[in-house]
């Protein structure tokens, strides 16, 4: 998943990211749009509007166009798992959070968060991501690297969409590295460059000439 700019349209995490719902307070009616909220209608719900103030949860890519800096047609609140309670769990220790018990993809949660004006402190939640990612950091790393023969289910059951993507892309390179030490890899070892065997030449046609000047 691309942290730094979330919503890339040919990303399939990205795609699936844009579906984690916001809670959503509507703030004027909307015409026939009563099936969107069964309680709020009587008898023909197809027939209904939906009234100001009805709460829904609806999907990121839909909320971000009714609740931005040029309009806001809902107020999004912010979400349960970034609530202050959980601030302090993950500061405390966010190497112990299971993170998929809050979402399967936290971190893409998180970012999206910034993007509605209506969510209070939401400036901090880069910041509070990037701790949450670096507190992790090293334990996803250690699996990675010591997991040979394990069971892989078991040590990515606490980590998002986005730490088990670096825990496989960490265990494929494991794997090339140990093929490229027993020289099972194409080459068998590493080789000079062409451009640096150019490089070198260069550099001692340069000696030699000086020697003779």
């Amino acid at each position: 998943m691309n942290l730094s700019n979330y919503g890339n349209y040919l990303d399939l995490k990205d795609i699936l990211a844009d579906e984690v719902k916001f809670p959503c307070t509507f703030q004027s009616r909307f015409p026939r749009l009563g099936f969107l909220d069964p309680t709020s209608c009587h008898g023909n719900a197809e027939a209904q509007d939906l009234p100001a103030g009805s709460r829904l949860e609806l999907p990121f890519w839909l909320a971000k166009d009714l609740c931005n800096n040029k309009r806001q047609l809902v107020t999004v609140d912010k979400p349960k798992i970034f609530h202050k309670v959980y601030k302090e769990i993950m500061k405390a220790d966010s190497s112990a959070m299971e993170l998929p018990t809050f979402s399967l993809h936290y971190y893409g949660f998180g970012l999206r968060c910034a993007h509605f004006p209506t969510i209070p402190d939401n400036e901090d939640m880069r910041s509070v991501l990037l701790d949450c990612f670096v507190g992790r950091f090293r334990r996803v790393s250690d699996c990675a690297m010591n997991s040979v023969n394990c069971d892989v289910g078991a040590l990515t059951a606490e980590m998002d969409s986005c730490e088990k993507t670096m825990f496989l892309r960490g265990q494929a390179s494991l794997d090339e590295f140990n093929s490229w030490q027993a020289g099972q890899t194409a080459g068998g070892r590493v080789e000079t460059s062409d451009e640096m065997k150019k490089l070198i030449k260069r550099r001692r046609e340069h000696e030699s000439t000086t020697q003779f000047l």
